[in-house]
């Protein structure tokens, strides 16, 4: 379980994460990720969860679920 860890350290330290993240996926290990940095899931991550409330409100791939997700979040009104 990893929960905005790549927003932490300096440019070598994340970039360090990320490879060992991909590598750890190849080797077909289970990522569960908690994050907004959109780019770093989509490079990452192959399916995605949007969580609203505590309750699944999308699932899928994860390119579909940001764009719906961003969708969503530019007709709150605020």
């Amino acid at each position: 379980l990893i929960d905005e860890v790549l927003a932490v350290g300096d440019a070598r330290f994340q970039e360090k994460c990320r490879q060992y993240l991909r590598e750890f996926k190849q080797r077909n290990g289970t990522l569960v990720i908690v994050s907004h940095n959109f780019p770093d899931l989509i490079g990452i991550c192959d399916e995605a969860m949007c969580l609203e409330l505590g309750r699944v409100a999308d699932q899928g791939p994860v390119e579909g679920v940001i764009s719906r997700y961003v969708a969503r979040a530019s007709k709150v009104p605020g």
